[in-house]
């Protein structure tokens, strides 16, 4: 992450999270980040230093993306944990990233069995503790994304995402005819 404090150009820097999901800040040690928004984030460092900053102006930016762990279970040819990383692309000086999607993950697989649903995809994820934390739950339909294009079903994944490809009795073959 590179954090920047306005006016504080000393304190401003590239901070590494660590395996624990910590970084190590000046006066305020460590602190956790693990599972929390960049937003969530801006607010509580921001809180943290009205202690020791007179009306902190902190913004953070992320500028490594780690490998993102997923479970894939299912009709699936591999199913378990698997590790994608994100894609960067450097155009002009200005690094960008490409997160892995639904559809990256599901490649990890090594392919679907004759049948697996490709209409009825469900991704769990964790939700952030300023969303009311717990898991959320969402089914995504690649034969409408197939058809239509819709990228919207292939959504970003997160770490700790999984991935379930549940059984129908109509073969994968004919799903995709139908498209």
């Amino acid at each position: 992450l590179f954090i920047d404090f306005k006016g504080l150009e000393i304190f401003s820097k590239k901070y590494n999270v660590n395996f624990n999901g910590n970084i190590i800040l000046p006066e305020i040690d460590r602190l956790n980040v693990r599972g929390k928004t960049i937003g969530e984030l801006e607010k509580e460092i921001n809180l943290a230093y009205r202690e020791y900053i007179i009306d902190p102006e902190i913004k953070i930016y992320i500028l490594k993306y780690r490998p993102v762990n997923v479970y894939i279970s299912g009709e699936v040819k591999r199913p378990g944990l698997q590790t994608l990383s994100s894609k960067n692309k450097v155009v002009s000086g200005v690094t960008t990233y490409k997160t892995p999607t639904v559809y990256n993950g599901l490649q990890l697989g090594k392919g679907l069995t004759r049948n697996a649903d490709l209409s009825q995809v469900i991704v769990v994820r964790n939700n952030p503790k300023s969303n009311g934390g717990g898991k959320i739950k969402t089914t995504i339909n690649l034969i409408e994304m197939l058809s239509s294009g819709d990228q919207s079903q292939n959504i970003k994944l997160h770490d700790g995402d999984s991935i379930f490809v549940p059984k129908t009795s109509v073969p994968i073959k004919e799903q995709i005819l139908s498209i």
